[in-house]
């Protein structure tokens, strides 16, 4: 092949191998509300958004009492009992002369299993701050644990319980969350946290953060038939940034899970555009079909007791890859010892100049300073 063809040959693939990253990077397509009714659609979950982020909810205002009626009604129209937990309850982490608390109004929807090993909460905060309507943060998590709900009901009973918590003051400290965690007796009962959360208005769904000795969930996540987009990479920047989600205090409290969000369109995070004229409906049906093929999945299986260990993996197109945290190290060995190898030939046979290999390693760091820069900013 002539030098010519092959940059060619090589300019085509490099092309369609980002056309196809993009596309299986991007978040499903939204289904409209005629979806069957056995599936997620973002068209169905629109409506409880349209009433949730209808306007700003913070705790104590009416509006925020109104979306929780709003959610005990709709539990209640699905066939669950609702509970509301009614408590008082403190963070204990005091900043300047702020201590972060509140009376909290927890939602449950318990949907009990036919021969429970454990139960499978799924969370989402119900408040937003003050400044903003909250269509992403978080109605769209609780958009989509409603309509979840819906679509679990129509099939058989799962074999663990799924319990749909819907947390309350999350915005001022995640104070629902601790009251649940650490008050509620239902709360030692978890076996797995699946909690859904944004830091902006559209993209796909991430699984940012999983739980310690992951991976046995990375390999259910695998397995869920869920359009998981997920990498070990994002918990290692996750840790580095001060943020915390409620289930932060999952972790707290010894539990184990998986963490969602989505972050595109950042800048309307916690603004008066964070609003259902700006989200994308592409990442409600997201959050919607993870949340489904999880509760599914995860809610049939033995939840028997696995060794804690983590897991490192990726997307590979459509397929989530992972191995143990372990293999890591001789992987990467391996790699360099392929390298090295493939060097020592090219030199050998004329194909590769020390020159060039330079200008090579040079653009490499570039590019490596470049990223680590633009990933701390």
């Amino acid at each position: 092949m002539s030098p010519r063809l092959a940059s060619l040959a090589a300019a085509v693939l490099t092309a369609l191998t980002a056309a196809l990253a993009l596309h299986f990077a991007s978040a499903p397509t939204a289904l409209p509300a005629t979806a069957p009714p056995e599936v997620f659609s973002a068209g169905r979950a629109r409506e409880h958004l349209a009433r949730i982020a209808a306007r700003p909810h913070p705790v104590g205002s009416q509006a925020h009492r109104e979306v929780r009626e709003y959610l005990v009604d709709t539990v209640r129209g699905l066939g669950v009992t609702p509970e509301v937990q009614a408590t008082a309850a403190i963070h204990p982490d005091m900043e300047e002369n702020s201590i972060p608390g509140a009376t909290v109004h927890n939602v449950l929807a318990h949907v009990k299993g036919q021969d429970s090993r454990g139960v499978i909460a799924i969370v989402a905060h119900y408040d937003s701050v003050p400044t903003s309507p909250g269509a992403s943060d978080d109605g769209a998590g609780v958009a989509a644990m409603l309509e979840t709900l819906r679509a679990l009901r129509t099939g058989p009973p799962l074999r663990n319980d799924v319990l749909f918590l819907f947390t309350d003051a999350e915005e001022t400290g995640l104070v629902g969350a601790r009251a649940f965690a650490f008050h509620h007796p239902l709360a030692e009962q978890v076996s797995v946290v699946l909690n859904f959360e944004a830091r902006g208005s559209h993209g796909p769904s991430l699984m940012f953060q999983p739980g310690p000795g992951n991976r046995w969930l990375i390999q259910h996540l695998a397995r869920s038939g869920a359009p998981a987009q997920a990498s070990s990479l994002f918990d290692e920047v996750y840790r580095r940034l001060q943020n915390d989600t409620d289930f932060t205090v999952f972790l707290q409290r010894g539990k184990t899970g998986l963490n969602f969000g989505f972050l595109d369109g950042f800048m309307r995070y916690h603004a008066r555009t964070d609003d259902l004229a700006h989200f994308g409906l592409d990442s409600l049906q997201h959050h919607g079909e993870v949340m489904l093929a999880l509760a599914r999945h995860l809610g049939d299986d033995a939840l028997e007791p696995a060794p804690p260990e983590d897991a490192v993996y990726f997307n590979a197109g459509p397929f989530l890859v992972h191995h143990a945290a372990s293999w890591a190290a001789p992987i990467a060995l391996l790699a360099l010892l392929a390298v090295v190898v493939a060097l020592v030939m090219g030199l050998r046979r004329g194909r590769l100049r020390a020159s060039g290999l330079t200008w090579g390693a040079g653009a490499v760091l570039a590019a490596a300073v470049a990223g680590a820069a633009a990933v701390q900013a």
